[in-house]
């Protein structure tokens, strides 16, 4: 009687046993597609910021070019001691570029027209519409998102490619990583290049 006893506590027991891991196989199976969901879900979100952010790295960049080019040519006309568009060096050091990044020139914050000093970030020239607002509002979004980014410009170029337009270009180093999950992550080199028209300043996204 205590031997069947003890076989059938035995045999209790090894069910209870195989009842266990098959639980536990299956809540990991579970827990690891649920995983596999999230994670899914996330590289899609992060693919999508990717591609909000080579669309409209190149339209804010036409728009801020274009607002340059007229606040420079303001700038020169007002200050007729100025030779920024004959002096080299400051096209060796991008003064344009510094107008559309951080809203100076040789890092001048302002400029004598016949009324006064005009303000070169004034609503009526470049405003809020410079490259460094747009990297933090990528940036803002971003944080919203969960995301951590990480943006670099290299090989800045401005140059007059005829006597009617000028190109800017650069390569847009962007980096973006999901802050919950470090396997999430991406790097990519997003090249940049537009034609502003001298003859007609107008934007052809609309």
């Amino acid at each position: 009687m205590n031997q069947k006893g003890f076989f059938f506590t035995l045999l209790v027991f090894i069910f209870f046993f195989l009842v266990l891991i098959s639980v536990t196989a299956w809540t990991r199976m579970q827990e690891s597609r649920e995983e596999q969901v999230v994670t899914a879900v996330r590289v899609t979100r992060m693919n999508e910021f990717s591609s909000m952010v080579r669309e409209d790295a190149k339209r804010i960049t036409h728009l801020v070019g274009l607002n340059a080019l007229k606040v420079a040519a303001s700038y020169v006309a007002f200050n007729n001691d100025s030779r920024y568009l004959d002096n080299s060096q400051c096209f060796e050091r991008l003064c344009l570029y510094e107008l559309m990044y951080n809203g100076t020139i040789e890092r001048k914050e302002n400029y004598t027209k016949s009324d006064g000093y005009v303000n070169f970030t004034s609503t009526s020239q470049m405003g809020n519409l410079l490259l460094k607002n747009w990297d933090d509002q990528i940036l803002t979004l971003a944080n919203r998102s969960e995301f951590n980014v990480n943006m670099s410009r290299q090989n800045i170029s401005i140059y007059q490619s005829d006597s009617w337009n000028v190109k800017i270009g650069y390569n847009l180093h962007f980096n973006i990583s999901d802050k919950a999950l470090d396997t999430v992550f991406r790097r990519e080199v997003i090249p940049v290049l537009v034609t502003i028209p001298l003859t007609n300043y107008t934007y052809p996204g609309g």
